[in-house]
């Protein structure tokens, strides 16, 4: 959902000060009407980010934090 990809998004930008990656917009606000493949798709780039600039336990651990309502689920 877009608080909390926005808070996720937000702790990764803080984590990128020294390899200065690329890091796309989540898809919330206006990109909310993208399809559910291409934001999951952002999310996992996301991860990929994480996983890269060394914090993505810290990631694990606010996604463990959310709760189920803070997920948007498709089949």
């Amino acid at each position: 959902m877009p608080i909390p990809w926005q808070k996720l998004f937000k702790m990764i930008c803080a984590a990128n000060t020294k390899k200065k990656l690329l890091i796309d917009n989540p898809l919330i606000l206006a990109g909310w009407g993208a399809s559910d493949e291409s934001k999951y798709y952002r999310f996992v780039d996301h991860l990929k980010v994480a996983n890269e600039l060394e914090i993505l336990p810290s990631v694990a651990k606010f996604l463990d934090s959310l709760e189920p309502k803070d997920f948007l689920v498709s089949k």
